[in-house]
Formats: structure tokens, sequence, C-alpha cells
């Protein structure tokens, strides 16, 4: 398989020349939040909404739904997980995204790999997004849970192959017959889904996302006051994430920024108490 490509077709101005890339070997989220690979600027956009992944045996790549609150929709149906055809369309928040192989490029379109963390767009926080109307149309099972707590623990195990929507929906019903008040996480392992170690990657995982996430806003300020250079910050962020991968520990960005050499700890002190006051 070749790679593929979604192109931005209905949207936002700003995305509306854009075209994600999609290499066969390689996972891809698109979101709203900084962590994702590809990113859109759209309130009904859920912070990490869905999966991009290339599946060997069928020789497609597979759109999976991330228990976004709005869904995703391909041809218009709400859908869990979908092996795309060329021609396919995907419907993320008010965004439309067109699926075919990647040929060659067209003058005027900017691509995106996604092998980079984008500072182009504003740093979101960890919320829900809005919710569009549902009258009349199947609920998208994102909205379903009680605790972003329950959601964040599903929507890792689902991003990680450690369970489906359907056996999540099971789920959900059991904890609705049972007692609201049972985590959903007691209730993976009370069922045998998922053992206890299981949890506990899929909360440092989590963890992981976050703390990325405010490491955002401390390269933004120092890109903004042009203190390094993108490639610096990219080096350090590309470093952060192979060592929480080998170790599972997390270092702060500022603490490998001085690790390379690039700030004393005391300027990178210093940029930390005053730029980060500020919105970049």
């Amino acid at each position: 398989m070749t790679t593929g490509q979604l192109t931005v077709s209905e949207g936002k101005a700003e995305h509306l020349e854009q075209v994600f890339l999609l290499p066969p070997k390689k996972e891809r989220l698109l979101g709203r939040s900084s962590v994702c690979n590809f990113r859109l600027n759209d309130v009904l956009i859920s912070s990490m909404h869905c999966l991009f992944s290339y599946e060997e045996n069928e020789d497609k790549f597979i759109v999976t739904d991330l228990l976004s609150a709005n869904g995703v929709l391909v041809q218009d149906k709400l859908i869990d997980s979908y092996a795309l055809e060329e021609g396919s369309k995907i419907r993320v928040g008010r965004t439309t995204l067109s699926f075919s192989p990647h040929r060659e490029k067209e003058r005027g379109k900017t691509y995106i790999f996604g092998d980079k963390l984008d500072f182009s767009l504003p740093i979101i926080p960890d919320e829900a997004p809005k919710a569009s109307p549902a009258e009349g149309k199947q609920v998208p099972l994102g909205r379903m849970f009680h605790s972003s707590e329950d959601l964040n623990v599903c929507r890792l195990a689902i991003k990680n192959g450690l369970t489906t929507h359907d056996e999540i929906r099971e789920y959900l019903k059991i904890q609705e017959k049972e007692t609201a008040s049972q985590s959903m996480a007691d209730i993976l392992t009370k069922n045998r889904k998922l053992e206890p170690k299981d949890i506990e990657k899929l909360l440092l995982e989590h963890n992981y996302y976050k703390v990325l996430n405010k490491d955002m806003h401390l390269a933004k300020a120092i890109l903004h006051n042009k203190i390094l250079k993108e490639e610096q910050i990219q080096e350090c962020l590309s470093l952060q994430r192979n060592y929480f991968k080998e170790t599972q520990e997390l270092p702060r960005l500022g603490e490998l920024i001085v690790q390379k050499g690039y700030l004393s700890i005391q300027e990178n002190n210093r940029i930390v108490k005053s730029l980060l006051r500020k919105k970049y």
C-alpha cells in the first residue's frame, strides 16, 4: 500500500488547503489537542478525536473513533471503525476529509506529515468539545460516559487495541446496572478484560499527554520570543517521547532543554516564571 492522504474538503478556511499524509506503518491521531499528529481548529472536534492506522492483512487504512463527543461519520454514517476506500468521506465536527492514495503533490496544497508537533494553532485546555445536536440521530458512544476518568481510560484502551467499542457498550450497561460509582477501570479488570498493569500503563499514557500539553505552552513561549529555534524544541520533544517509551518516566521539556545545553537552569526558570503568564 502506498501512502494515503486525507484532503480537507469542507471546514474552516485555514484548513481547506491542507492534506494530511498517512504512512502505512505509523498511526496518526487527529483532534484539537496539541498532542495530535493532525490538528483541526474545530469546536465540535474532541481533543483526541480519532485514530488512523494501517491494517496490513486487509491492505487498508482504518479510521477508529476514540470515543469522541460528536462521533466520526463515514459516508454520513456514524462508525466505530471503518476500512477506508478511495473517495471515502470522513466527517469530524464541521470538517470533512476525503481519503485517497497519495500520488503526487498538487500546487497550492499544504502537506502535513504529522511527524512533528504543530505550533501554529492555539493550545486548547483538556476539556470536552461543544456537542452538536443529536435529535433523530444515533448518540455517539463517547457521550455515554459519566466521568472524564472513565472516558480517558476507555479511549486509550481502544487506541491501544485492548478492547472494542462493543465491549465498552456492554461494560457501560454493567456500570449502569450495578452502580454508576464503580469505575470503568474496575469493571475492565473485574471482567478480566484488562490486568491492573494494563490500567496503570493507560494512566501513565494519559499523564504523558497531559504533561506534553503543558510543555507545549513553554515551547510556544520560547519560539514566540525567538529564544531557541523550532528544530531545537522538536529535538527535545522527540527525546521526551522516546524516553517515555523506553522507561515510562517523563522528564519535562525544560529539563531536556537544560540537559542539551540550550539554556541554563537559571535561564529556563526565568522563562517559565515570566513567559507562561502570557498566552501564545
